[in-house]
Order: C-alpha cells, then sequence, then structure tokens
C-alpha cells in the first residue's frame, strides 16, 4: 500500500470513530501542536496499521499516548488496524471503560473521574497511572 493510500485509509479510520467524535490530525500528529493520529473532544487516539499477519505493539507508545493525552485532559484510546482482513480494535485501560461508554452515550455530565483526566502534579507521571 503507498503512502498516499495509508493516509487516505488513515483519515478514514479515524472517521469511523464518529461515536467518539474523533478527527484525523493534519499529518498524523506529526507536528508540534496535535499529537498522535486522531482527537475528539474528550479522547485521543493512536494508530497502527499492518498488512501482515500480526502487530508488534511498544510499550513506549502506549507510554507516549497515555502522556500526551493526560497532558490535554483527555482519554487515550489505542486503535490496530489489520489491513488484509479489514479487522480493526479499538483498545482502552480497562479503568477508562466508564468514560468511554459516557461518551459514547453522549452523556455530559461530569463526574468526579472525569477530574482524574485532567492534567495535575499528581497525575502526570504515565507510570502512576497504569
Amino acid at each position: 500500500m503507498n503512502q498516499k493510500n495509508i493516509r487516505k485509509r488513515e483519515k478514514s479510520l479515524m472517521r469511523s470513530l464518529y461515536l467518539l467524535g474523533v478527527k484525523p490530525q493534519p499529518l498524523s500528529g506529526a507536528g508540534w501542536l496535535k499529537k498522535e493520529d486522531g482527537e475528539g473532544e474528550r479522547v485521543l487516539v493512536q494508530l497502527k496499521s499492518t498488512e501482515k499477519e500480526s502487530i508488534s505493539i511498544k510499550f513506549l507508545d502506549i507510554e507516549t499516548l497515555i502522556r500526551n493525552s493526560i497532558m490535554i485532559g483527555k482519554t487515550p484510546v489505542f486503535m490496530i488496524d489489520f489491513v488484509q482482513t479489514n479487522l480493526q480494535l479499538v483498545c482502552f485501560r480497562a479503568d477508562d471503560l466508564e468514560k468511554i461508554a459516557r461518551i459514547i452515550l453522549k452523556d455530559e455530565e461530569s463526574s468526579p473521574s472525569d477530574e482524574e483526566a485532567k492534567p495535575t502534579a499528581e497525575n502526570t507521571d504515565p507510570f502512576s497511572i497504569l
């Protein structure tokens, strides 16, 4: 798959997360201000794609996603795309299940767990939330 088709597919996949309000980032988050591959009002998304039958995920990628999401007060979401089988998986921390459910159900009420996502001196260490 050439680079143009990869970018087109990535944009399409980010738009497929419409229930989370995700929009693709310019340059897949390679800029200074916008990080990761997609962003919604309450989530930050990293996408890993492969044309092979397996994929290797580095903890550093997940750690970076978590750190970037904490810095902007959003919930991290990791998406895996198996291109050949057209299977996409959406992954998030078990502790974030309630937040993700509220986002999908459009529940805008704030709760104590929403406050935890906002960056503070106590929760900026990525290892403290894993």
